[in-house]
């Protein structure tokens, strides 16, 4: 009998001490589990498959924060994300409609991070737009052997007409998020130390640490930049981008997406990290691999090599910030057979979804599966069938982007749910 006793005992203190949920006072206020309404249908994937793997329960401490945003008593400083990825991330369909879903439920403190890929000639996000009466200069994370510091938004700009304006133009989305802003946060080496708001009703004050923030006197849409003649000369000034702010509680989503961006793109610009970090951000999500997977060489200990050298980097730049990976969903990719080209099923996707699941088990950082919750080995037969892939079978349309993001948004706020229910207890 006291054998027993002994042993449940030793269970009861087992379970205790291995409880990743705080001790909370009964009489704090819990918020209210959240009922996510996915805008898109997402009946072809079974949501029995669509599991956030966290063993190490570190998104308990991303819970705790985003519950505390939701209640209506608390006062809190944003909950700052920070997705890194390539052109899935880059295109801004995944990444605006997770950080709609977001904003939704845990609150709108801005739109983040916007950058001007349209004067890199490259793709933009449809929500903002940004435009000038110069030429500039660019350079990204890919080019090889970069002459400009590569800024937060994994791009640079510089001017060749030091006399150019820079305006932009940022829009509200799903008729309930309201992206007008107060605050533009600029970055090291940025415009803020040479330019200046067009209107004299908004001449910013100034606030920040090693970034500057113009404060604004009203909310605005739309900014026109230009040159402080008393301040220009011929030292060279970078921009990559700034982050649209409002001042409010609720959550700071930047995305950060180079198209063909690989894990070692990111490593070989540690300047990048250092400006993230100055983001200050509560949770890194990094969403990469499908360039990998189209690597001639690729082998799962390139993979995982690469992946740890950028986690590694990521981690000692910013050491506050929890980590998400997600695995890439399975593409197609083009091969010549008799002359001929032709589309087959890209199986090293499967490959770097291995790898990055592996890695997530091995150094306790939760993983979100994509590839498997969209059906794993073969799974791309189902999206083009489904007439979610544009043309080139690799990259989504809308639909299946916006799927994409509704998936993610459940499995997420399934685990914040059980965290809540949890706590109760």
């Amino acid at each position: 009998m006291k054998y027993i006793q002994n042993s449940l005992l030793f269970l009861f203190l087992l379970l205790v001490s291995t409880s990743s949920v705080p001790v909370t006072d009964p009489s704090e206020e819990v918020a209210d589990p959240i009922l996510f309404l996915p805008a898109s249908d997402l009946s072809l994937f079974p949501s029995t498959k669509n599991v956030m793997i966290d063993s190490a329960h570190v998104l308990d401490a991303v819970f705790e924060s985003l519950a505390k945003l939701r209640s209506a008593s608390c006062d809190t400083s944003p909950f700052v994300i920070v997705h890194l990825g390539d052109s899935h991330i880059q295109g801004g369909t995944l990444s605006g409609k997770i950080r709609q879903n977001f904003h939704q439920y845990f609150g709108n403190a801005g739109r983040g991070l916007i950058s001007p890929y349209k004067l890199t000639r490259s793709n933009n996000p449809v929500d903002y737009s940004f435009e000038s009466d110069g030429s500039w200069e660019s350079e990204r994370m890919i080019t090889a052997n970069t002459t400009f510091p590569i800024g937060v938004t994994g791009m640079t700009l510089t001017a060749k007409d030091k006399h150019a304006n820079l305006s932009f133009t940022v829009s509200d989305e799903a008729d309930t998020l309201d992206y007008s802003f107060n605050q533009i946060r600029f970055f090291p080496g940025e415009l803020s130390k040479i330019y200046k708001p067009d209107s004299a009703d908004d001449v910013p004050g100034y606030s920040g640490d090693d970034s500057c923030t113009w404060i604004l006197k009203q909310k605005r849409h739309t900014l026109t930049f230009v040159p402080d003649t008393s301040c220009l000369s011929d030292t060279p000034t970078y921009f990559s981008g700034v982050s649209l702010e409002n001042g409010e509680k609720g959550v700071l989503y930047h995305a950060i997406g180079v198209n063909g961006a690989h894990f070692y793109d990111y490593t070989n610009h540690p300047e990048l990290f250092q400006q993230i970090s100055l983001l200050k951000p509560n949770l890194i999500i990094i969403s990469l691999g499908t360039n990998e997977a189209f690597g001639k060489n690729c082998t799962k200990q390139q993979v995982y090599t690469q992946l740890e050298e950028m986690v590694t980097t990521l981690q000692q730049a910013n050491p506050g910030a929890k980590l998400l990976l997600t695995t890439p969903p399975e593409v197609y990719a083009k091969q010549r057979i008799k002359r001929k080209s032709v589309y087959v099923v890209n199986k090293k996707c499967k490959l770097v979804a291995d790898v990055i699941l592996g890695f997530g088990r091995e150094r306790g950082i939760p993983v979100w599966d994509l590839f498997r919750t969209t059906g794993g080995d073969n799974s791309c037969k189902i999206w083009q069938k489904n007439h979610l892939l544009k043309s080139d079978r690799v990259h989504f349309t809308e639909k299946g982007y916006t799927i994409q993001a509704d998936l993610f948004f459940q499995s997420f706020t399934d685990h914040y749910n059980e965290y809540l229910e949890l706590r109760r207890r």
